[in-house]
């Protein structure tokens, strides 16, 4: 009698609560484990192997942590909601216009995603490359691409848990999360 695999999708509790979060506000570690959807243990783990940040304090700032935000987001992105998509997506933006008040200066206006295609990506730049979730961006990647063509390009992803596949050109062709492939690709380029 062969045994046949099943796999289950569960949905994930991950981020919810994340719209009314300030990232730049310190949080206590059981808050950040009721954000993250996992258990204190896996925070206290996470800060003895240096993958979280903990404050002196003890206290959690959720912005100086968005890296391990990343690697959750990642390795729940097939039981992720519409709406857990989008409150990611708007943290990370959050995040990208850094601390509001009187002498917070804030980045530029990221441009719009568009699909992507290798041959878009002009010379001297840096880039993002995600999905979207409810015309929010999600960023997965992050590419530079050399002064010349025969530079090359340089890929730095967002998240430990994403396999990059690259074509015989040298273009990134594709993005896995979880051996799954990510469908529809957008990108944008990043101006710091």
């Amino acid at each position: 009698m062969s045994k046949k695999k099943i796999s289950v999708s569960v949905s994930s509790k991950i981020f919810f609560g994340i719209n009314e979060l300030d990232p730049f506000a310190p949080i206590s570690g059981a808050d950040l484990a009721r954000l993250l959807d996992v258990g204190r243990s896996t925070i206290s783990r996470g800060v003895n192997n240096g993958i979280i940040i903990r404050e002196k304090n003890g206290l959690f700032i959720p912005a100086k942590n968005a890296r391990y935000f990343s690697m959750r987001h990642v390795s729940n992105l097939g039981r992720l909601s519409d709406e857990q998509m989008n409150a990611y997506a708007v943290f990370l933006e959050k995040i990208k216009s850094g601390p509001q008040g009187p002498t917070a200066t804030s980045t530029p206006p990221a441009s719009e995603p568009r699909p992507y295609s290798p041959g878009e990506l002009s010379p001297g730049a840096v880039y993002e490359i995600g999905t979207l979730g409810k015309k929010l961006f999600i960023p997965l990647v992050r590419l530079f691409t050399g002064e010349h063509s025969t530079d090359g390009i340089e890929l730095q992803t967002l998240s430990p848990k994403i396999t990059l596949s690259i074509d015989a050109a040298g273009n990134l062709s594709g993005i896995f999360a979880d051996e799954k492939r990510i469908a529809d690709l957008f990108f944008r380029e990043v101006t710091e």
